[in-house]
């Protein structure tokens, strides 16, 4: 995934979640139970609303993430990372499925914005040799840097 970071816009969901973490240079931790079911509520940050999501994994997404790397929303229950994006890189990812709808439109608003990141992907053109995704150890923490030089 790492070599599509800034090439394509990418939503991954659940497991997704836990790889474009990775790939950006974050960790992932192994939870105690895991999330299962469908009624795990889970916070957006930027407005406070509360969504009930539907989720199966027993691994999350540490909170301490690279720069340029947003958390989007938290876990109510044990504050784990349940969305995170990277504007610059278009990437977004959610851990829980916001596909299974357990309320009737709330999680609606994810399709929508990834929507909102392939249109302006349309608009931009960034090719290959332009984009460059640097990687170095710092005590012990894999650092991820996007160079990206867009073009209009």
């Amino acid at each position: 995934m790492r070599e599509l970071l800034g090439r394509i816009p990418i939503f991954g969901i659940c497991l997704g979640h836990q790889i474009l973490a990775l790939a950006l240079g974050g960790k992932t931790l192994k939870l105690k139970f895991g999330h299962r079911g469908a009624n795990h509520p889970v916070r957006h940050p930027d407005g406070g609303q509360v969504c009930i999501t539907a989720q199966n994994h027993g691994f999350a997404v540490e909170n301490d993430l690279p720069d340029g790397t947003a958390v989007t929303e938290i876990n109510l229950n044990d504050h784990t990372v349940e969305g995170l994006e990277h504007r610059v890189l278009r990437a977004m990812s959610v851990q829980y499925h916001p596909e299974a709808g357990p309320g009737p439109h709330e999680a609606s608003h994810h399709f929508r914005r990834f929507r909102e990141l392939v249109e302006d992907s349309a608009k931009v053109t960034i090719p290959a040799a332009e984009v460059e995704i640097v990687t170095s150890k710092r005590g012990g923490k894999e650092k991820v840097q996007a160079k990206v030089n867009a073009t209009e």
